[in-house]
């Protein structure tokens, strides 16, 4: 029965609370205050329905009820009073929020207005200070520069410094320290802080001075660095190495060679000589490498130098008859091959200076020619 005494309490408090007095409009059946009471009937806000309900009440509640009623009355009429002020100064308290949260920029709700958010700004980073120093980076000072090292494009090799703020433009001057002549002078750079340069400008076992100038505001400022091309280019690549070796590579020779190489041996083979192979493909890099060593005059390299083309020369049994690099060379484009023709008593019929007329005819009926 609990439920129903809370039911009646509320319905009971909300009617005082409304009105009980004379002159208020209320309903009919809703007697003025002072009036005998002999049946009250109650209106209030049904929260679930939205609309007006009618409870009468027994008559038994009689004067006594009414006095209830009355002081109920004056108590709720005090109480909303007070709920009024306090409601009030909610209020004020709410627009005191609002005015700081306006002073934070932070989210504030009155009512239905937002007031706007703006994201917090981040902590200033400092900023890295700008170089003040001119510094050659590539070649580096006293360095060995390969003419094939990987560059700013094919063929090319580079030179590149660190710049400065106050730069407005920079110069650059590459000198030849062996032949003692300019290879660049005075070349306008721009603000690129990198040039390539033709590697076929550098000549092997040279050494060059490499100077950059920055012109500012202020004048110029300066550096300088200094390297050497090695004496032969530098054997990398794993087929290079295998060609040093001694070894024979096919695998980049033309279908046509390999055919006509066939054919020769079969050829040879039928007469009872036999054939050795000495070379077939060559890198671009090893044949540069073997025509430096055929073709470089010891007399005018340094002690150093001239002793290793000499020891190379013996390690690779070279004339000084050996075709110039270049792409469109034979063994560069693996459509040759040297070798070395037996006859049955093994003697050989070709060298570098003479050849037996019939081993000219057998290659030829293999389609090759010497």
């Amino acid at each position: 029965m609990g439920g129903y005494r809370t039911r009646k309490s509320v319905v009971w408090k909300l009617a005082l609370a409304v009105s009980v007095g004379a002159g208020m409009g209320l309903p009919a059946g809703i007697p003025a205050s002072g009036a005998p009471v002999t049946g009250l009937a109650v209106y209030g806000t049904d929260g679930a329905i939205g609309g007006l309900r009618r409870e009468v009440y027994p008559s038994n509640a009689g004067t006594e009820s009414h006095r209830r009623a009355s002081r109920n009355q004056s108590l709720a009429a005090s109480m909303a009073g007070r709920g009024q002020r306090v409601a009030g100064m909610a209020g004020r308290g709410q627009r005191v929020a609002g005015m700081a949260g306006r002073g934070s920029q932070a989210t504030s709700t009155i009512g239905n207005k937002i007031l706007p958010t703006i994201a917090p700004v981040a902590a200033p980073v400092a900023a890295q200070a700008a170089p003040t120093v001119l510094k050659i980076l590539s070649p580096a000072d006293g360095r060995m520069v390969s003419k094939h090292e990987p560059g700013v494009g094919a063929g090319l090799v580079p030179l590149a410094w660190q710049g400065i703020a106050a730069a407005r433009s920079y110069s650059i001057n590459l000198f030849d320290s062996t032949t003692r002549s300019a290879v660049l002078h005075g070349v306008n750079a721009g603000l690129a802080t990198t040039y390539g340069i033709a590697d076929s400008v550098l000549k092997y076992g040279h050494g060059y001075t490499f100077s950059v100038a920055a012109v500012t505001g202020e004048g110029v400022v300066t550096d300088t660095a200094r390297f050497r091309v090695p004496i032969l280019p530098e054997l990398t690549s794993s087929t290079d190495l295998r060609l040093h070796n001694g070894e024979i590579v096919w695998e980049n020779c033309t279908p046509g060679l390999l055919s006509s190489r066939d054919q020769f041996a079969a050829i040879l083979a039928a007469r009872g000589w036999t054939i050795r192979y000495t070379s077939a493909y060559r890198s671009l890099t090893y044949q540069e490498h073997l025509y430096l060593i055929a073709k470089t005059p010891i007399r005018t390299l340094s002690r150093s130098d001239a002793a290793r083309i000499a020891a190379e020369r013996i390690y690779h049994q070279l004339s000084r008859s050996v075709a110039r690099p270049g792409v469109g060379d034979s063994h560069v484009a693996g459509k040759a091959f040297d070798a070395i023709v037996f006859d049955e008593r093994g003697r050989a019929r070709n060298s570098r200076n003479w050849r037996d007329r019939r081993v000219e005819d057998m290659a030829r009926r293999a389609g090759l020619t010497m």
